[in-house]
């Protein structure tokens, strides 16, 4: 009876402790960020656990790497919060929140061509970084556009497509950077043209409409 009895207090701690609960994980923001507009804005986490999941608002383009510990995001001018979380086990941890602010913060109005932009440059193929050159590369590109309009060898508003196209081709190496928001720019500027003849009309409308899409994605 003894050695029972002895047997069990020698085993009580053990299984006392296989009876605690699991830790709750942590997890850890930084505090709220500025970046510049136009910039790629980055953020680290600091957690217990492996993996980290997150919440963006409309509006932020965001890509996690390194499990989600890391975190690099994009947008329009704007003030945006960020939620992010992770789990050990079946525990999952509390929220964590930060925001980060965008330019001055101040949102930008409503724009039907920035909204048609900006959707396809989140479905564009490439990395943040690709991205940031391509998207600097494209607004160079449509603000020397503008003189191309202005091209009086250019008689048709195809031979004036073809020539953007080819241009922007050049610029980009390939005909797949971009490829999402250069269809948005290409049906944007056909909606433009009444007939196949470049008038002085639609000159000064894709003139107009390419300085448009330069400050769009000088802004991004």
């Amino acid at each position: 009876m003894r050695l029972v009895l002895a047997s069990f207090l020698l085993l009580a701690p053990t299984f006392a402790a296989a009876q605690d609960p699991p830790a709750v994980p942590t997890i850890k923001l930084p505090p709220p960020q500025k970046t510049p507009a136009g910039k790629l804005g980055k953020l680290k986490v600091e957690t217990t656990s492996k993996y980290v999941r997150w919440i963006a608002p409309p509006g932020l383009d965001i890509d996690p790497t390194d499990n989600g510990r890391t975190l690099y995001y994009s947008g329009l001018p704007g003030t945006y919060e960020l939620v992010a979380y992770t789990a050990a086990g079946d525990v999952p941890s509390e929220p964590a929140r930060t925001t980060v602010t965008i330019g001055d913060g101040t949102p930008v109005p409503v724009n039907a061509i920035r909204t048609k932009i900006l959707d396809a440059l989140k479905g564009a193929t490439g990395t943040p970084e690709e991205k940031a050159v391509w998207v600097k590369d494209l607004a160079a590109l449509y603000r020397a556009a503008k003189k191309t309009c202005a091209d009086k060898s250019l008689t048709t508003t195809d031979q004036l497509k073809a020539k953007l196209r080819e241009a922007a081709t050049a610029l980009l190496d390939g005909d797949e950077p971009l490829k999402e928001v250069r269809q948005v720019v290409a049906g944007e500027l056909a909606a433009l043209f009444t007939g196949d003849q470049l008038t002085d009309a639609n000159r000064d409308a894709a003139a107009a409409l390419f300085v448009k899409l330069a400050t769009i994605l000088e802004g991004m």
